[in-house]
């Protein structure tokens, strides 16, 4: 088989959320409410449903949704920069490996183990995908504030120089679409941001010019959010980070999607602002190395290669 660069996906909204419990709250909304024999029914159907749902969108994005990993980034089980490999002996463990019990918040894909997807569901938070084509090798994982803060993108680097010793000159990074700077806002800075003001320096700022008022009532407002409101760059502090490591900024492609003001996208904050809670739904970010299955095609311009 000839080899082939990583590809990267995203879904949308058009392929509905991609954690079941979402899934189960926007086509049951009132499953709490149900007898238990009811909610025993309606999981059965809904389960049914959402791999249904995930098959179609292997389908479209050129995968096999059964040999699809979605890591469980929570932190309980491991510390900050472990990383596993994910390989052809996943296989023999776990039918199913969205069922697999993952042991680090990176996740590492070789081009020598074809066929097996890393997808991180994540509403407003990048994902962070960096390849080595050079030594065929790809390190995925979720960058929210706190994995920024737990400098995880440097970790990546470390996992794909001790896989593959990996230069640092030849590895390109992807940024996800994510929750822009000027919608994500915040009055009290998160107890990450706060004491590790070395990481976030430069990427949160006030976030409002103080505007012209015309009331006492008005002008107080203004004043009290230009004072206390500010703006947190999500991916600037990651491009900081990698590119003080020694990453090339040329090197580095991000997603221009703002996921708040995106109609496509799913947004938790987006969905708190407007009380809509259809918005709360989450969205998969991931990547893959091509393998033989031709019924696992993509559709055309569905995934993107890093250049």
């Amino acid at each position: 088989m000839e080899k082939s660069n990583v590809s990267i996906f995203e879904t949308s909204q058009e392929e509905r959320s991609t954690k079941f419990k979402t899934y189960l709250e926007t086509y049951v909304p009132n499953f709490n409410e149900m007898e238990y024999h009811e909610q025993v029914k309606e999981l059965k159907r809904m389960k049914k449903g959402f791999e249904n749902n995930m098959k179609a969108i292997g389908k479209r994005y050129g995968f096999d949704s059964k040999k699809l990993i979605t890591p469980l980034d929570n932190g309980m089980r491991h510390k900050p920069g472990d990383y596993f490999v994910a390989s052809e002996n996943l296989y023999e463990k776990e039918e199913n490996l969205k069922k697999l019990k993952t042991p680090g918040n990176i996740v590492i894909l070789k081009r020598d183990n074809p066929g097996i997807a890393v997808g991180y569901s994540v509403s407003d938070d990048p994902v962070v995908i960096m390849e080595d084509q050079e030594k065929g090798i790809t390190a995925l994982a979720h960058c929210g504030i706190k994995q920024i803060t737990q400098r995880i993108p440097l970790y990546m680097i470390k996992a794909m120089q001790k896989e593959a010793g990996s230069n640092i000159k030849n590895i390109k990074v992807y940024i996800s679409s994510n929750l822009k700077k000027e919608n994500n806002k915040v009055i009290f800075r998160p107890k990450e941001i706060k004491n590790n003001p070395e990481v976030w320096k430069g990427q949160v700022k006030r976030s409002h010019k103080l505007e012209p008022s015309r009331g006492t009532i008005e002008k107080v407002i203004n004043i009290t959010r230009f004072l206390t409101e500010k703006s947190i760059n999500q991916e600037g502090a990651i491009t900081k980070m990698l590119i003080q490591r020694g990453i090339n900024p040329e090197s580095i492609t991000i997603n221009n999607k703002n996921t708040y003001t995106n109609p496509n996208l799913f947004s938790k904050t987006k969905a708190k602002d407007l009380h809509e809670k259809e918005l709360e739904g989450s969205y998969l970010v991931g990547a893959y190395y091509e393998d033989t299955f031709p019924e696992y095609k993509a559709e055309p311009r569905r995934t993107r290669k890093l250049r």
